[in-house]
């Protein structure tokens, strides 16, 4: 065994010498001023918080590829918790490959415009 395996036993996802991928959803609640706490599971927490692990996802080859190795061997709740995160984020979990996919996918939802220009061609079409 080397000593990167036995520093990080699992790879990108090692925190703290734990599955970073281990536990269980936390708990939203609001509080009686409106702002929102997020409680960790008492009995099993997360040990990576859901948007560090949908960022690692869209951002990092390494990280998807030891998801993907990692998650059979997950305990059914952990998995659980992965699958609903997924599910929930389709578009925050496909992978971009470079710095500048990115910056091309934030600028057309920029330029993508939702207005409608009426086209004179099309509305004497009836008459």
């Amino acid at each position: 065994m080397t000593n990167n395996t036995r520093a990080k036993p699992y790879g990108f996802w090692t925190y703290g010498g734990k599955n970073g991928l281990e536990g269980i959803a936390n708990t939203v609640r609001e509080l009686p001023d409106g702002r929102v706490q997020i409680v960790p599971d008492p009995d099993f927490p997360a040990v990576l918080p859901d948007d560090y692990i949908l960022y690692a996802l869209q951002h990092s080859p390494p990280a998807r590829s030891q998801f993907m190795m990692l998650f059979p061997n997950l305990d059914p709740r952990s998995q659980q918790r992965l699958t609903e995160l997924i599910q929930n984020n389709r578009s925050l979990t496909r992978l971009i490959r470079s710095d500048q996919a990115f910056s091309d996918m934030l600028q057309r939802r920029d330029v993508v415009s939702t207005v409608l220009v009426p086209n004179p061609l099309l509305s004497n079409r009836g008459s």
